[in-house]
């Protein structure tokens, strides 16, 4: 039986829990209570949460506020009317979980994507009322009644009276923000369903007209779903309205992958996976979401199988020929982490050249694979895995600190000590590669090899403005100036890059005293040589120096990438 307004127990206005008609205090916080009357609601025109347990639309029933305002009251759902017309169910299989709306004469035994028997249990609902009618065609989705894994549209929207007015109301699925830290390997696993839940809205004439942004996504039953409407249209099957969804979804998934909001070639992502970026988010791009989807499958399946690769380390650090006191400090740290069950390898990288004589130089070099170290301990602990971007922002930030301890120690001792560093952070297919000054990193394979740093010395800005040749470099009287270094300012620009890497390169670290000594074509000669081991090779490299002089310290790193 319906009660009138002078009936209803009474809301506290601060914790909003019910009290018994006539009370003055509310009995669970103490505040004020104000008499409920016909005048209260329409004079002063508040909006009141309802009294709960609460029906709405005589068929859904609350007993939980969970949300209020002045624009909205947002409720958990608890359970529906006994007699009620509709059915509410969710897919009990784990990896499906799509939620359907039925009329009880109608309703399904079995789940209409994964064929799993449905039971009678009820989702986690919530179901929010406002005054005004819903913005956007939230009424219209819901009419569809559409039911995916990676989709928690409106279920209901209806009218429902209460305290004398029209109240507006719209029954959703429970959902959560997305994490702020989303894995890539999280995104990769629900890409594809995303793309097919985009599929399933475009043959139902749904498209956001390329309006998709991460607004429109929710973190729902352990992934991302499509659950924001808003900018949603019905009854349009424009090709460029559903093209535009393509590119939209397309940049998402590219941004939570790489960190980055606009796409360029080679930004951390796999050759397949670039390529795949590559062609969604062009201006043709895919012609459906069903060649999207197929495009997205073969790519990463090429992927899967390009992760699955190990390290094998070598270094070695020598005071040269000429020297009486080794200035270079070099430090690596490797560990293995499990991506979907494959080893993925993860290891830091450092080496570090110091200059300013002795009780300085090695005092510089050594601060700094110090502030490496503690930082890569923390890194390769994190239970939260990077981007692209986090990871060379992480790099940015370990070369800042060290620079600062650097320069600090320097004013302190009152030297002109200061150190170039080339840090490198390579996991599984990806080097993050961050340098200041000439310390030096290369690719070596069977292609050649390739420098992944541009030095930061006169020499080097004399070529870039071709005023001599790379071959006059060898020999300028000034070859050896450096403008850019560790601990000569409080702050230092650091250069950063990410590279795809693949079974059979191999990323070399080294001081000056390596390249300066030895041809990089020598150089690739002795790390490409059949059988050698990447120690082998380090302490050949080092004897090659040596024997052509051996006018600096040598420090080199070598990393050989091979899959398993």
């Amino acid at each position: 039986m319906n009660r009138s307004p002078a009936e209803e127990t009474i809301q506290c206005p601060k914790c909003h829990a019910p009290n018994r008609p006539g009370a003055k205090f509310c009995a669970q916080c103490r505040a004020e209570l104000t008499p409920l009357s016909t005048d209260n609601v329409n004079v002063q025109g508040t909006f009141q949460p309802r009294s709960l347990p609460a029906t709405f639309g005589g068929q859904i029933i609350a007993e939980s506020l969970i949300h209020s305002s002045e624009q909205q009251h947002g409720y958990k759902v608890s359970h529906l009317a006994p007699d009620t017309s509709i059915q509410i169910t969710q897919c009990p299989n784990p990896a499906c979980g799509a939620i359907a709306v039925f009329n009880t004469a109608e309703a399904e035994q079995f789940c209409i994507h994964c064929k799993t028997r449905l039971t009678v249990q009820l989702p986690a609902l919530e179901i929010f009322e406002t005054r005004q009618p819903p913005a956007g065609t939230s009424t219209q989705i819901a009419q569809l009644q559409l039911s995916h894994p990676y989709l928690r549209p409106p279920l209901l929207v209806f009218q429902d009276a209460y305290n004398g007015e029209t109240r507006y109301c719209t029954l959703l699925a429970q959902t959560t923000s997305l994490p702020a830290q989303i894995e890539r390997r999280q995104v990769l696993e629900w890409a594809e369903g995303l793309m097919d839940a985009l599929n399933y809205l475009h043959q139902n004439q749904v498209t956001f007209g390329g309006r998709i942004q991460v607004e429109t996504f929710k973190f729902a039953d352990g992934k991302a779903v499509i659950a924001n409407f808003a900018t949603a249209q019905t009854n349009t099957s424009e090709r460029t309205a559903q093209q535009a969804d393509l590119r939209a979804l397309a940049s998402q998934l590219y941004r939570w992958l790489t960190g980055e909001s606009q796409y360029t070639p080679n930004s951390g992502l796999s050759p397949a996976l670039d390529l795949f970026f590559q062609t969604a988010l062009s201006t043709s791009g895919f012609v459906n979401a069903t060649a999207m989807l197929q495009g997205f499958r073969e790519n990463t399946a090429a992927e899967q199988e390009a992760r699955k690769l190990d390290y094998h380390l070598g270094k070695r650090t020598d005071v040269g020929k000429a020297r009486d006191l080794n200035e270079d400090s070099l430090y690596t740290i490797q560990s293995n982490k499990y991506l979907t069950s494959v080893p993925t390898p993860i290891g830091v990288y450092v080496v570090a050249d110091g200059m300013g004589g002795h009780a300085a130089g090695e005092v510089a070099s050594g601060i700094i694979v110090d502030t490496v170290a503690q930082a890569a301990t923390k890194l390769l602990t994190a239970t939260t895995p990077l981007t692209p971007a986090e990871y060379r922002q992480w790099i940015t930030q370990t070369i800042q600190q060290a620079n600062q301890l650097v320069f600090n120690k320097s004013k302190q001792m009152g030297s002109d000590m200061g150190s170039t560093v080339v840090l490198a952070v390579l996991e599984g297919q990806y080097a993050h590669i961050g340098h200041v000054g000439d310390s030096r990193a290369y690719r070596i394979n069977a292609k050649g090899i390739t420098p992944l740093t541009t030095d930061h010395s006169l020499v080097e800005r004399l070529i870039a403005t071709q005023q001599i040749t790379r071959e006059e470099a060898k020999v300028h009287p000034q070859r050896n100036v450096i403008y850019r270094t560790i601990g000569d300012k409080p702050s230092v620009d650091v250069d950063t890059a990410t590279h795809t890497l693949a079974s059979g390169d191999h990323i070399l670290l080294c001081s000056d005293g390596l390249n300066g000594m030895v041809s990089d074509e020598f150089i690739r000669q002795i790390v490409m040589k059949p059988g050698i081991s990447s120690q082998q090779a380090c302490d050949d490299l080092v004897a090659a120096a040596n024997a052509a002089g051996g006018d600096d310290n040598i420090s080199v790193i070598l990393v050989k990438v091979e899959a398993i």
